[in-house]
């Protein structure tokens, strides 16, 4: 019992940062309470910061920074070192593979706005079984810390389709719900905690994984907006006056 009250205790402070939980299916926030929260991505890491200071954090502390190659939208990203998420693992007493992972968007891709919690199994009706009880214990830990606005469920018509697809080995995609917390009038804006099924493929070894993904965004960030260098505006105005003279002899 003791342990059990631990863990309760514990996964609270991961989803929100502050102890605002009563163990109970009765907790309310207050609006100032909301607003503390919906500024928490994980465990005290907070939106809006950079990639350094996202690793100075424990729980991305030892993480591996992974540039991105977009050029329109570039959004980089920190996978969680191996050891933090092994133990956040046991913390939440998962049963399938996880990973955690920072996105970073902004004029300079360095304002964190998003953390994914994604929850690996082999594609099949075991391995939907076996993430649908870990969504369960998720679902619960989110209820410890917001009530009844977490209470999220897998609809019937929503298992059959998934269950369809993963007898079939076929892709699946399917949203199952969310639920925001935060004011929209607020400093922190609005957090928004959404959940999903979705499909991994390794083509080469043909194999895919079937997905659960809880996605912890603020809508607030990234604040300062990604706008194109002078260099690629005319590089594209270049290549759209190409163009626009190449169809002049197209018919």
């Amino acid at each position: 019992m003791k342990h059990s009250k631990l863990l309760l205790f514990t996964v609270c402070l991961l989803f929100s940062g502050n102890l605002f939980s009563q163990n109970n299916d009765d907790v309310t926030l207050t609006k100032e309470e909301e607003n503390k929260q919906a500024i928490i991505a994980w465990d005290g890491v907070k939106f809006g910061i950079t990639k350094q200071a996202t690793l100075n954090t424990k729980a991305f502390q030892g993480g591996k920074i992974e540039k991105s190659n977009e050029s329109k939208f570039p959004v980089d990203k920190i996978e969680m070192s191996e050891k933090k998420t092994s133990e956040y693992r046991k913390i939440m007493d998962l049963d399938n593979r996880v990973n955690f992972t920072a996105y970073f968007g902004g004029a300079k891709s360095d304002e964190l706005y998003k953390i994914e919690i994604t929850l690996n199994a082999s594609m099949g009706v075991e391995g939907y079984h076996s993430l649908k009880k870990d969504f369960k214990k998720i679902i619960e830990m989110l209820q410890d810390t917001y009530g009844k606005k977490a209470s999220i469920t897998i609809s019937e018509s929503d298992q059959n389709s998934i269950l369809q697809s993963a007898r079939s080995g076929g892709s699946v995609y399917k949203y199952i719900g969310s639920f925001k917390c935060g004011d929209y009038y607020g400093n922190n804006y609005v957090k928004t905690i959404s959940i999903r099924f979705d499909t991994y493929d390794y083509t080469i070894i043909n194999h895919k994984d079937l997905l659960l993904i809880v996605s912890i965004e603020n809508e607030k960030f990234p604040m300062t907006k990604w706008k194109p260098s002078y260099d690629k505006v005319q590089a594209e105005m270049k290549r759209k006056e190409t163009n626009k003279q190449k169809q002049k002899n197209l018919f």
